[in-house]
């Protein structure tokens, strides 16, 4: 489904466009013939023009320098192109300047060729593929047009063969210059690398990197051990200190005084005498001179003891007592094992020290490695480097030396230009084709922007826009469409098609069904209160809103209603001309009081009765809008089924708003091609305000140009009604009165 409405829409879309190129045929024909016939008078008017094509290959130099490339395609950037270089040096003005000097080119008035016109004509490229450069020159001359070509490459190639040389021999001077200079650059290089490996003790920084990293490691295993021997020394030394109950410098001072022999000396026969001091006091008193004299000695022996220790051990390290300056055999051997572990542990402590300073100096060179590495490239890259110059330099010098005597250049003549035979324009029917193409569009265009600057409203697909929010109660077509379109299929078409009353007049004509449809559709409008008073009206003038309001009058009529038509428009009355009676006493003549309603009513036809505008009043507005008016819709609807009001369009009075809020409903005719888009703008404004009843919206006078698909139905509907009547007819005539009534 969504496929298909898509489909559908554009083809909508192309018939509009289609309806814009009819409406607008005559300056877009204009437009198209303008073009097409300039582009076929340039086609056939413009001279002749010839080609001539020659190519031109571009080689490698065969110097091959680096930075002096004598006459190389080399590209000095990725981005550039050595063939777009070649092409720069061809357009030079120098090389221009020489082919114009040389040939005597001249214009068309005989003057010498600006060398912008000769640009114009000459055409440089690169080929497709390969080093090939394609060169074409045009010219209304086909020889003059080879001969520039073969003449601009000859001047060329003895350019590029000068250039060459001058290069070469720019090339050797620059070497003669650059030799000494590189030579001396290279000596200092290699004496700044030589003190470098002095200074820093270089000989090959990576075997030594090697071996600092191997030293390292084996040193890290070593200081492992030690420390592993000092913890296993300390270990020890702290069991044998708990079984002795001393720390570390008791057994250290106890082992000293066991083995010290004057301490031992003293020691002894402090020992005996106060063996022999206890062994008097348990048979003499304290005041013996035994005991006393014993007990002197005792203190001598004490002071001698404690002076001896502090000789051997320092006063801050005395004993407290005479305990600790004797031990076992025991005793001594524990003690002698503590004091061999402590030893142990030092020792293992003080070579891991040891071990870890060394280690640190290796890792410390080895740190520096890198940078003395990084510094040391450097130096050996640029002596590399400034040696590779140098060789390149003696290298390049002798090939340029051979060079100089050579007469070579980097380009030759692939192919001479020959004389064309054909010209390449103009191409006739190219210009045409393009001038019918283009003439279409400029056309098309220029309908599109004339139709966009119409604000009329041209179809009916536009009115449904507009008024897309009301109801479209039917589409009158044009009469005069119904005419032409039945001539056109071969019909006979009766005068009366062209009269107003159409209803009346031509009673099977696509206008009237279509204004019965609009009856009909009224009929379902309002199911709860059925429409009586109906107000008809416009945008703007000439939308057919009066024509429109005496056919639906005359179609209600049909069905046996009583119809009641006022012409409430004051200012432009058209309706007694429509229904051909007399306008001596309307509307205004009741208003006034200058005649009643049965005085002023006229029939117009069976059922219908028309109440024309009677004599034109100064104030038309004031009349409408007041209570006299109100109470004539009252008894007008109380006598009539219907009360159609043809009132004034919107834009001209405010009566039809004043009508409106008086009436069961409105009515709007709207007639594409006359309405605008401001008026409708305007319409549905004013419409919107309280008190309005918009019923719908009637698109009067629809041609095919319109809406051709719904006139087509219309008109091949009608046709075949026309056949039908003329065979039906038996020859009887329609004669109309002057009354406007129909008679046998």
């Amino acid at each position: 489904m969504p496929a298909e409405y898509q489909l559908e829409e554009e083809v909508i879309d192309l018939g509009k466009y289609w309806l814009v190129l009819k409406r607008r045929w005559l300056p877009a024909s204009a437009v198209f013939l303008l073009v097409f016939l300039t582009a076929t008078l340039a086609a056939f008017l413009k001279p002749s023009i010839y080609q001539s094509q020659g190519t031109l290959r571009i080689k490698e130099s065969q110097s091959g320098l680096t930075e002096l490339d004598l006459g190389g395609i080399s590209p000095l950037s990725g981005d550039s192109s050595p063939l777009d270089t070649e092409i720069e040096t061809i357009l030079s003005v120098p090389v221009l300047q020489a082919v114009l000097k040389q040939l005597k080119l001249t214009d068309d008035n005989g003057e010498a060729l600006r060398i912008f016109d000769f640009e114009e004509q000459l055409t440089v490229k690169k080929a497709r593929a390969g080093d090939v450069i394609e060169l074409s020159y045009k010219s209304e001359d086909p020889s003059e047009a080879a001969l520039v070509i073969n003449t601009l490459m000859q001047i060329y190639l003895a350019d590029n063969l000068r250039v060459n040389r001058l290069e070469a021999s720019s090339a050797r001077e620059y070497i003669d210059q650059e030799l000494p200079k590189t030579r001396e650059k290279i000596e200092k290089l290699e004496e700044q690398l030589r003190r470098f490996k002095e200074t820093n003790q270089v000989v090959s920084i990576d075997k030594e990197a090697e071996v600092a990293v191997e030293a390292v490691i084996k040193l890290a295993e070593k200081i492992n051990e030690a420390q592993g021997r000092a913890i296993t020394a300390q270990t020890q030394s702290n069991s044998l200190r708990q079984q002795l109950g001393i720390d570390k410098q008791q057994s250290i001072a106890s082992t000293t005084l066991s083995q010290s022999p004057g301490v031992q000396v003293v020691l002894q026969k402090l020992q005996e005498v106060e063996s022999q001091l206890a062994l008097e006091g348990t048979r003499l008193t304290p005041e013996n001179p035994i005991i006393q004299d014993l007990q002197d000695q005792a203190a001598v022996l004490r002071s001698t003891l404690q002076t001896r220790v502090g000789e051997t051990l320092g006063a801050a390290s005395s004993p407290s007592g005479t305990g600790q300056l004797q031990v076992g055999e025991l005793q001594q051997r524990a003690t002698s094992e503590l004091v061999r572990f402590e030893s142990e542990r030092l020792a293992a402590e003080q070579v891991a020290l040891a071990l870890s300073n060394t280690q640190a100096n290796f890792q410390q060179r080895t740190a520096a490695i890198p940078a003395l590495e990084k510094q040391l490239r450097q130096l050996v890259r640029d002596v590399e480097i400034s040696q590779e110059i140098y060789a390149n330099l003696i290298r390049k010098l002798q090939e340029i030396q051979v060079l100089e005597q050579q007469n070579l250049g980097n380009a030759r003549i692939l192919s001479p230009a020959l004389v064309p035979d054909e010209p390449i324009a103009p191409r006739k029917l190219l210009y045409i084709f393009s001038g019918f193409v283009l003439g279409s569009l400029l056309a098309f265009g220029v309908a599109l922007l004339l139709d966009a600057r119409d604000k009329s409203v041209k179809t009916l697909e536009d009115i449904k826009a507009l008024f897309s929010d009301y109801t479209m109660l039917g589409v009158i077509p044009a009469i005069e469409g119904v005419q032409s379109k039945i001539k056109a299929k071969g019909a006979s078409v009766s005068a009366d098609v062209k009269r107003e009353l159409y209803v009346r007049d031509t009673p099977n004509s696509p206008p009237s069904e279509a204004v019965r449809m609009v009856q009909s559709n009224l009929k379902y409008l309002n199911s709860d209160k059925p429409l009586k008073v109906i107000v008809m009206t416009s945008g703007i003038p000439s939308e057919g809103k009066s024509t429109a309001s005496a056919n639906l009058a005359m179609a209600m009529a049909e069905l046996g209603q009583k119809v009641l038509l006022v012409d409430a428009d004051l200012r432009r009355p058209v309706q007694h001309r429509t229904w051909e009676i007399l306008n001596r006493i309307g509307l205004s003549d009741v208003l006034v009081g200058e005649a009643t309603l049965d005085e002023a009513i006229q029939e117009g036809e069976p059922n219908v009765d028309v109440l024309t505008a009677g004599v034109l009043p100064p104030n038309p507005s004031a009349l409408i809008d007041s209570d006299h008016m109100a109470d004539l819709l009252k008894e007008f609807s109380q006598r009539y089924r219907y009360v159609i009001i043809d009132s004034p369009p919107l834009s001209a009075a405010a009566d039809t708003l004043t009508l409106s809020r008086m009436a069961d409903g409105l009515l709007l005719v709207v007639r594409p091609g006359v309405a605008e888009t401001g008026s409708v703008a305007l319409s549905k404004d004013l419409l919107k305000q309280p008190g309005h009843n918009l019923l719908g919206v009637i698109a009067n006078g629809v041609t095919a140009d319109q809406q051709p698909s719904y006139s087509a139905y219309y008109y091949s509907y009608d046709q075949r009604n026309h056949e039908d009547t003329d065979d039906s007819s038996s020859g009887n005539d329609v004669a109309v009165q002057s009354n406007g009534h129909l008679k046998d």
